[in-house]
């Protein structure tokens, strides 16, 4: 999935700029955990386990991944001397994990947001008040290596396709049957055929790509025509008339036509030519617009902001959410891990998840406590002014008394 190869490549290239990087999931497990592995990136799974905010320059937080050390510490964050920036980088519209499960969290912690588009930027600010915090975007930018490539991109005609998809609707299977036919080479990627993570040097073998989403960036970097298209439809080559609308909703194809195989076949030789054209003219635009060296210094460094500390309550709130979702994502993927570890993992779940509950009642009761404290505080505090009010008006009435001339006659002849 495209969040987890984000992470990845964001660690990777951050580590090459001598950053130290440490990686925080909830589930870790191949394939990806190799390529995690090989960079040699650091990745903590452990539910208990104990980071400290002061470690830390950025926490860059995806799918409101948040560890249960961190929250506890955000109570406290404002005693502390040099307390992180945070990051929350949203990359869908749709996705529920990626909404906040404490409403205004990411407006209260975050320095900056990031949005994959300026869709999804709109889609979330009309559902959760982020106007105060700032906001760019993060446009699935694609690692410096495909920018390094000598342009592929030729007019001599396409004789190699790459075909990326995790869901690859009929027509284009229909579409790749047509092309074989017609001389040109197939490579499928994606969960129902070759499984694999993309590089500039796979990449640059192929004269065009049939794909959307982040491997769009992939191609536009590497000087290489893409055609987008998917199980939503979409706008077929990028070109002048296309790309912008096409850029606004991050390469998904939604927004554009469904088209048969047939059209999509035909579409792919006949325009290939100026689908060169469109990228070679616009290719250091593309390399700018969605290099990851060049989205970065973009972003880089940020605004200091000042956060205030987070109520027990609401410190208890964001754990028991932060348990639930780990437990589901879990449960979701029992496949992918030991048995015995995930029911092990999960009675450990439960366990936090009870005495949390027990927690979060303890403190409801002694904030409500809190609470009508409060409200007999200000009770008194008017009682208080009112007396004050009445001793003001009594003295003033004296000191009428005290200095009227009667006053003074009747003290000569007392």
């Amino acid at each position: 999935p495209g969040s987890e190869v984000v992470t990845l490549e964001l660690a990777q290239y951050l580590k090459s700029q001598d950053c130290h990087v440490t990686v925080y999931a909830y589930l870790l497990a191949d394939p990806i955990k190799k390529y995690f592995d090989k960079s040699q990136i650091k990745v903590i799974t452990a539910n208990d386990a104990q980071l400290e905010l002061t470690d830390f320059d950025y926490v860059w937080v995806h799918h409101q991944v948040l560890p249960a050390s961190i929250i506890c510490q955000l109570g406290d964050i404002s005693r502390l001397k040099s307390a992180p920036q945070f990051i929350f980088h949203h990359m869908s519209s749709i996705e529920e994990i990626e909404g906040p499960y404490l409403g205004d969290l990411e407006s209260r912690i975050s320095s900056l947001s990031l949005f994959i588009s300026n869709f999804v930027r709109q889609t979330w600010n009309q559902k959760f008040n982020l106007a105060r915090i700032e906001q760019k975007l993060f446009p699935n930018p694609a690692p410096v290596e495909y920018s390094q490539l000598k342009s592929h991109a030729t007019l001599n005609g396409m004789k190699q396709l790459l075909v990326v998809s995790n869901h690859l609707p009929n027509e284009v299977l229909e579409a790749v049957e047509l092309l074989k036919r017609c001389g040109v080479e197939i490579s499928l990627i994606g969960k129902t055929h070759n499984e694999r993570l993309l590089n500039a040097d796979f990449l640059k073998c192929f004269d065009a790509i049939l794909t959307i989403g982040k491997s769009v960036q992939y191609g536009l970097c590497a000087g290489i025509p893409v055609y987008v298209y998917d199980q939503y439809g979409g706008c077929g080559y990028l070109n002048e008339q296309n790309f912008l609308t096409a850029n606004q909703r991050h390469f998904c194809g939604i927004g554009f036509e469904q088209k048969t195989g047939e059209q999509i076949a035909q579409e792919i030789t006949a325009d290939y030519l100026s689908a060169c054209e469109f990228v070679n003219k616009n290719r250091q635009q593309f390399i700018t617009q969605y290099s990851l060296d060049h989205v970065l210094a973009k972003i880089l460094p940020i605004k200091h902001k000042h956060i205030s500390a987070l109520t027990d309550s609401d410190i208890q709130h964001l754990l028991i959410n932060t348990y639930l979702i780990r437990k589901r994502i879990i449960d979701f993927h029992t496949t992918l891990i030991n048995q015995d570890e995930c029911q092990q993992e999960n009675r450990s779940l439960k366990k936090q998840l009870d005495r949390l509950s027990k927690d979060h009642e303890i403190v409801a009761t002694i904030d409500t406590y809190i609470r009508d404290l409060r409200q007999q505080i200000n009770i008194l505090r008017t009682d208080n002014t009112h007396k004050r009010q009445q001793k003001i008006a009594l003295e003033s009435s004296l000191h009428d008394v005290t200095s009227s001339r009667f006053f003074r006659l009747w003290q000569a002849f007392r």
